[in-house]
């Protein structure tokens, strides 16, 4: 399956972008490389934030928890800070998980995640 979708990718989009940007084949496979190089950068980039964002909050809630329990008494603080701790967990959390699906789709199909890029590019021009 994957061999037929690099197979509709080289003869269908591969034509499309050659046309368009009056490359040669050699160069767009360069291209292509270094461009998947970028990606995966890229993602590597943001799976590191998300995953620093999650440790800072956990030393957060350790750090911290003390506090915030004894204050309970005090329904506004306690609240807030509970409420704080579940979006910052949850916002890294799905940072992180994003981003390990798109770096194992850059690693072992970048066909298909750069042919959303391209669909992506030409969605946002319209």
């Amino acid at each position: 399956m994957l061999e037929q979708i690099y197979q509709d990718f080289i003869t269908n989009a591969l034509s499309q972008i050659q046309a368009g940007l009056q490359i040669t084949k050699e160069y767009f496979t360069e291209l292509f490389g270094r461009y998947v190089k970028y990606l995966i950068a890229i993602d590597i980039m943001w799976l590191i934030i998300g995953m620093l964002w999650l440790i800072f909050t956990l030393v957060a809630i350790k750090k911290y928890w003390k506090i915030a329990c004894e204050n309970i008494n005090d329904n506004g603080a306690f609240a807030l800070y509970f409420v704080g701790i579940i979006i910052s967990i949850c916002t890294s959390s799905i940072i992180s998980i994003y981003h390990i699906e798109q770096l194992v789709k850059d690693t072992y199909i970048p066909e298909i995640r750069v042919m959303e890029e391209i669909h992506n590019l030409t969605a946002n021009h319209e």
